[in-house]
């Protein structure tokens, strides 16, 4: 739990200050900052969890807390490294779960819609 925990506070520590990231909210175990629904298109082509306005909650985005590695690499995504944008780290897998505008979810690959 402390590793975790440890974890998810130095990915919000590095998410404030982050172009397009207001407020950092980091209090559960998951980060949901302030973002528009690009900062959520953003991450998911470079291959993150996101889930945008979690709990219909308008202009956040919710992200996963990952390994330390790949935590490092969504920071670097946010902050513009060069050669990171599209470049999904060893064992990251896409979400199957995607909260897509309008609040329809769509749970890929299975060609359900709810």
């Amino acid at each position: 739990i402390a590793a975790f925990t440890g974890e998810r506070d130095r990915l919000a520590a590095g998410l404030t200050g982050c172009p397009g990231v207001g407020r950092v909210f980091a209090e559960a175990g998951f980060v949901t900052v302030e973002g528009e629904h690009s900062l959520a298109d953003e991450l998911w082509r470079a291959g993150f969890d996101t889930l945008p306005e979690p709990m219909g909650w308008p202009g956040h985005v919710r992200l996963s807390v990952g390994r330390p590695m790949d935590n490092s690499r969504l920071l670097a995504v946010l902050k513009g490294t060069p050669g990171t944008a599209r470049e999904p780290s060893v064992g990251v897998r896409k979400t199957t779960f995607r909260m897509a505008r309008g609040g329809i979810a769509a749970i890929r690959g299975r060609g359900l819609q709810a």
